[in-house]
């Protein structure tokens, strides 16, 4: 989008100060905004940065939807109100579920639901599970010569198809541990392989959306 079309806003566009963002990361309850609220707003007659997808926090969780964005090939922008990247990744126990098939990971993971009375939605489980299944490639493959290593399994080993759960953490010498081993690859993927940009000290603002929310 041009900065001198303000009809509508169909990219992730994001300005300093009072900053407006959109993003594929559920940034739709920002600042208490109900969607409502947000689909009247007026876009900014002007902005300074333009991007294609902006991640708002910089944890894990922002870190993977970054890296996956941009390897799509979308520009990318993260966001992180702290002086600093890391999250609750950055004071976790680094560990990384991967299971060893999808057919016993659906198993294991819909008896959970069942067990514990939750509502479920079969589909979402499957997909979960057909993605997990592929966590330790996925993270060796973001820096050269990352080795993991298993250090636990299921939590709730007498539940079926709990054989197949493994957790791992990535090995190295971080002084923070498992989370700083785990954090260090994320942030040579993003800041050192990729070049994506990241903003410290920058919280998100506010939620603009055109006419059609």
């Amino acid at each position: 989008m041009s900065k001198h079309d303000n009809s509508s806003v169909t990219r992730r566009d994001v300005f300093r100060g009072g900053l407006a963002s959109a993003t594929a990361m559920g940034a739709a309850a920002l600042a208490g905004a109900s969607g409502a609220q947000a689909a009247t707003q007026k876009p900014p007659a002007s902005w300074d940065m333009d991007t294609d997808v902006v991640c708002i926090g910089y944890g894990g969780a922002g870190a993977a939807a970054a890296i996956t964005a941009h390897d799509a090939g979308a520009r990318v922008l993260i966001l992180e109100k702290m002086a600093q990247g890391g999250g609750n990744t950055a004071v976790s126990g680094g560990g990384i579920l991967c299971p060893t098939n999808v057919e016993d990971a659906v198993t294991y993971i819909t008896a959970l639901y069942q067990f514990s009375l939750s509502e479920i939605d079969p589909q979402l489980v499957r997909l979960y599970s057909e993605m997990a299944v592929k966590n330790v490639d996925w993270v060796k493959g973001l820096k050269e010569g990352t080795r993991l290593g298993i250090y636990g399994g299921a939590g709730y080993p007498e539940v079926p198809g709990s054989a197949s759960i493994k957790k791992y953490t990535v090995v190295g010498r971080n002084r923070n541990g498992p989370a700083g081993n785990l954090w260090d690859v994320y942030t040579y993927a993003v800041e050192q392989q990729r070049k994506i940009q990241v903003l410290t000290e920058t919280p998100a603002k506010r939620l603009v959306t055109n006419e059609n929310g």
